[in-house]
């Protein structure tokens, strides 16, 4: 087998091949210097910290920081006392260091991310927002130090992160200049990023179940209270999956549960775009007649990895299928008057039934083969 365009370009890069492939599709979607930064983040366990040592009685919060990041327009938590000089953490006896540091690093999160719900998204604004503090201040460690324990940042990280960016752009720049640095904070697609890590990390792809977890290829799990994500989102992305002993508040369980630092929302039709030579479908073995759009429709369901991904529905063709389900809908509502087509089929079916005093139990049978005779869909 010989290499592909893409390949030579992955092999350009000094990571591993799903990371590369990252890139190489970024550097396509013109989001190249954002995705550096997440590969970095990926690479280091990301640069929020978790803030527990943030939240001790007494830490007192600017109050431009408690404005930005903790109150926006809201009324001001029970744990916030206002002071003269910002906002002062009081925990006392009635709330949890560990659920306070988990609500604010979830807030700061949320303003990092703005409406994009996307914890990658959010690690890229908030340190783009350190390197602009870095470079227009005369901040010593001290003070950065600090500026980031405010943010929830974890300073070391984002020096790390640094390291990390600093090697990949040297080696990317031959490949793909870059239209800016990765520190500047320029705008830029968080839809087409997203797509970007989706397309070389496909394996990290997970799908909502009905309990309220993810499942991926790795198995089970949560999202991170921190998390910015919707946890409602039937596709996420995820990365920086942990074990934790019982902590996570939305689980009954006394087991250690696999938790998901961060992720990002997914939509169906990304993975239909960007895998369709992979996934493997398959069609339900019933069909549904559908009143208002007057079709009858079934059910296909899309698997990567052999787990679900997409599903939607389709326009039944064959005839015997689809005047199957009409006779069952008009068994099931009875009272209800379909579309104008089977308006006049209907009506002169329970006349008939009526004349000859069809039973209950056959009415589906005494509909579907009148139903056959009088409609056919092309």
């Amino acid at each position: 087998r010989q290499v592909t365009k893409i390949g030579r370009r992955m092999l350009e890069f000094p990571l591993d091949p799903p990371l590369s492939r990252v890139l190489v599709s970024a550097a396509q979607k013109d989001v190249l210097p954002e995705a550096i930064l997440a590969v970095a983040f990926l690479q280091i366990g990301g640069i929020f910290s978790g803030g527990l040592e943030s939240v001790k009685n007494g830490t007192t919060y600017s109050r431009e920081v408690a404005e930005m990041f903790f109150l926006s327009g809201r009324r001001c938590p029970p744990w916030l006392e206002k002071t003269k000089d910002g906002y002062d953490v009081n925990v006392g006896n009635t709330f949890q260091p560990r659920e306070i540091a988990r609500t604010m690093e979830r807030s700061i999160r949320h303003a990092f991310a703005r409406a994009s719900g996307n914890d990658f998204v959010a690690s890229i604004r908030a340190y783009r927002a350190f390197k602009a503090m870095e470079r227009s201040s005369q901040m010593d460690e001290f003070l950065l130090r600090h500026w980031c324990r405010e943010r929830f940042l974890n300073y070391d990280r984002i020096c790390l992160a640094d390291t990390f960016v600093r090697r990949i752009v040297e080696e990317a720049e031959d490949m793909a200049p870059l239209h800016h640095p990765p520190e500047c904070d320029i705008g830029f697609s968080a839809t087409d990023l997203t797509k970007a890590l989706m397309e070389g990390l496909p394996y990290r792809l997970a799908r909502r179940e009905e309990n309220g977890r993810w499942r991926n290829r790795s198995g089970i799990f949560l999202l991170s209270f921190a998390s910015c994500c919707s946890r409602e989102a039937p596709l996420l992305l995820t990365a920086g999956v942990t074990f934790s002993q019982g902590h996570h508040p939305r689980d009954k369980s006394n087991g250690d549960v696999r938790i998901c630092q961060f992720a990002a929302p997914v939509e169906e039709a990304w993975v239909r775009e960007a895998f369709s030579s992979h996934l493997e479908c398959q069609r339900s073995l019933t069909a549904r007649y559908d009143s208002v759009n007057d079709r009858v429709v079934e059910e296909e369901t899309a698997f990567l990895f052999d787990l679900p991904m997409t599903t939607r529905e389709l326009v039944v063709g064959d005839s015997d299928r689809a005047v199957s389900a009409m006779a069952q809908w008009m068994v099931e509502h009875p009272d209800q008057i379909p579309h104008k087509r089977l308006a006049s089929v209907l009506k002169r079916n329970k006349q008939l039934a009526i004349a000859q005093d069809v039973e209950e139990d056959e009415l589906y049978e005494f509909y579907e083969e009148r139903l056959r005779g009088a409609l056919r869909l092309s």
